[in-house]
């Protein structure tokens, strides 16, 4: 996949947005595709930071031990309730102004 100019490397970025998305993987195996070289590997892996990615790439996993990427259905129905609540003022608002009267 060419990432920014075509001279990185977007495993990462792939993974940060769509690691949980089936559809996403589909996706991209039905892409042509071929096998890099070790040389290219190394030269574009990570981006030219290694250590960061490294190391993001170990906060990501500690993260994902303590739960923090399983869905939490309190919190599903919190947002969609909160949707929801911000859509009925805005409709109860839009109701009661005299915007709409002729």
């Amino acid at each position: 996949v060419k990432y920014l100019t075509g001279a990185g490397d977007a495993t990462d970025a792939f993974t940060e947005f769509h690691g949980r998305s089936t559809k996403a993987a589909k996706m991209l195996k039905a892409l042509p595709h071929r096998k890099a070289t070790d040389a290219e590997l190394k030269a574009r892996a990570h981006n030219g930071r290694e250590a960061l990615a490294k190391d993001f790439a170990a906060f990501r996993d500690e993260l994902r031990a303590e739960g923090f990427f399983e869905p939490s259905p309190s919190e599903i129905v919190y947002r969609i309730a909160e949707v929801v609540a911000l859509h009925a003022l805005g409709i109860y608002v839009l109701l009661r102004t005299s915007y709409w009267a002729a």
